[in-house]
């Protein structure tokens, strides 16, 4: 597995429709709500949000992959962040699919509070293809992304019944500074490192 397994950025020429399935996998609360438990209709709008100027650009990507398959992903930027709800609904149109009260809901409840991260990088997505998880890819991939900057501060969230992602993170030096209630009112940890 060693030799085949590489960390790099995101590119316009990587399997878009896989990262995109990757980050609809990333909540199981979100992405469902947001896309009505439709993976086609998520992976169309999300392809559109790889390609244009949103939180999930191409260049706010690292990937893993293992023998050429995206297997791992992570979203991360640096702060201030700025969420543009109208860039985000032109994905949705240029997708051909309807914004409606669950995009309002989602970026007033979720998306708005990325503006409000405190200093550091804010990692917004951690995901592992489903079919290869249990093998360590998910430390490896948050271990090479985090020595890409030594000594920058590091947020992130994760509901706190994934006890899997739990256990990575705190491995990987994070810590739970907080528990609040999340998007939908999920458990929620934030951790910083």
């Amino acid at each position: 597995m060693e030799e085949r397994f590489i960390v790099r950025a995101l590119s316009l020429e990587d399997d878009l429709a896989q990262a995109a399935r990757l980050i609809y996998d990333t909540d199981e609360y979100i992405f469902p709500y947001l896309y009505e438990g439709d993976i086609q209709k998520a992976e169309r709008v999300i392809v559109k949000m790889i390609q244009r100027e949103t939180i999930y650009n191409y260049r706010n990507i690292t990937i893993a992959t293992l023998e050429d398959r995206i297997v791992g992903i992570i979203v991360a930027k640096e702060t201030p962040i700025h969420i543009d709800a109208r860039e985000m609904i032109r994905c949705f149109i240029d997708a051909n699919e309807m914004v409606g009260e669950r995009f309002t809901k989602t970026f007033n409840e979720y998306y708005k509070f990325f503006e409000d991260e405190p200093a550091g990088v804010y990692i917004a997505n951690v995901c592992v293809d489903k079919t290869c998880r249990g093998k360590g890819i998910g430390k490896k991939l948050l271990m090479a992304f985090l020595q890409k900057n030594p000594g920058t501060n590091y947020h992130l969230e994760t509901v706190k019944e994934n006890v899997a992602a739990l256990k990575v993170y705190q491995a990987c030096g994070f810590e739970i500074t907080k528990e609040y209630l999340g998007f939908m009112d999920v458990p929620c940890y934030r951790m910083m490192r």
